[in-house]
């Protein structure tokens, strides 16, 4: 656990993983269609409420009080002490099978809610960097192609995943593994209970079939610490870049 025990965590700060809206009607229903255009609205309610209580337990961690910045991020990676993580198997993949390094002093925690694969914390998981492995199905119902993929992994449909109030600060198409995907960061000052939280966010996302895979990295605090939380990811850019590199579409090249 990252503290003591995650639901207690969760229950201090008032934060729920599960999205306020149901996703079956509405503006939440699906990749709804507006001026010519498909949404992925449906994806918002969900990734602002996670950014919220992934803040909520870093802002936790922050309170053990970290005496010095981590030296060189970089290191552990470089050296090869890194665990390969795989989803192939696993129940919350949803048939998504792609596989990513992680230095081996990150602590992995499984995620608690459906929509969570897998959770990695710096500093064997006393560290305020997260790295967040999430996947999510395209409803069965809603007709989904490769031009449906282009349009959500360009630069505008990223932005519509933005979660409410976060600050973009970029967003393009990328590719990983030769396929089409996209590069997302933003930061977003959010509040929880009585606490307010910031947040560093770089998030890549690609489809599988029909299942959007988001790997989220996350560095976050108090607004207090806006100076200090920039500093460290810019620190840790380079670690994120290297964990993304990392990655391998186990199947795609058999």
């Amino acid at each position: 656990m990252l503290m003591h025990n995650e639901r207690t965590v969760f229950a201090q700060f008032n934060v729920r993983l599960t999205p306020r809206a149901h996703l079956g009607r509405g503006p939440c229903a699906a990749l709804r269609v507006s001026n010519g255009k498909r949404r992925s609205t449906w994806l918002r309610p969900v990734d602002a409420v996670r950014f919220g209580a992934v803040l909520a337990i870093l802002l936790l961690c922050a309170n053990t009080a970290r005496a010095q910045t981590v030296q060189s991020p970089i290191s552990e990676f470089t050296s090869g002490s890194v665990v390969r993580f795989s989803a192939r198997g696993h129940v919350k993949a949803k048939g998504a099978v792609f596989s990513l390094k992680v230095p081996k002093s990150w602590a992995a925690f499984e995620g608690e809610r459906p929509n969570i694969v897998q959770k990695f914390v710096s500093e064997r998981g006393k560290g305020l960097e997260m790295v967040l492995v999430v996947t999510k199905s395209i409803p069965g119902n809603i007709p989904f192609g490769r031009d449906d993929i282009r349009d959500l992994l360009s630069s505008d449909g990223q932005t519509e995943m933005l979660p409410e109030g976060a600050t973009l600060i970029a967003a393009k198409p990328s590719m990983i593994e030769a396929e089409p995907a996209g590069v997302m960061e933003y930061t977003m000052q959010t509040q929880r209970g009585a606490y307010h939280i910031y947040g560093h966010v770089l998030a890549l996302t690609f489809f599988q079939g029909r299942t959007m895979v988001q790997v989220q990295f996350h560095v976050g605090g108090m607004p207090s610490d806006h100076v200090r939380i920039e500093r460290q990811f810019s620190d840790f850019r380079p670690l994120f870049e290297l964990m993304i590199n990392s990655i391998v579409f186990e199947d795609k090249w058999q």
